[in-house]
């Protein structure tokens, strides 16, 4: 991402995800797994609809069940191919971001 010209802030969990996005109001967009310590990408895209609506969420699901779940809190529906094609990610976030 970095390499496509994204300032990328990475987070080790979602609390840690949670506390950059108080700190920092630069952030556009979210791009997480489903899966992660602490809270689930889920918890994550909920805290962030609520929180900073502004902001963006691309989740990435491993199956069905969680793509549907994800569907509503994500720009253009999850992310759902595992490992997932950079140019694809590219273009999902250039495009969440140009809707503004």
């Amino acid at each position: 991402m970095r390499d496509c010209g994204c300032r990328v802030v990475e987070a080790g969990d979602g609390d840690e995800a949670i506390e950059i996005l108080q700190a920092d109001d630069r952030i556009d967009i979210v791009f997480s797994d489903v899966q992660m310590p602490n809270r689930t990408g889920f918890e994550l895209a909920h805290w962030v609809r609520r929180e900073r609506p502004a902001v963006k969420v691309i989740l990435k699901v491993g199956g069905v069940k969680a793509a549907e779940v994800a569907h509503d809190l994500c720009e253009s529906g999850p992310l759902m191919t595992k490992p997932y094609n950079l140019d694809h990610v590219v273009a999902r976030i250039r495009a969440a971001l140009a809707r503004d």
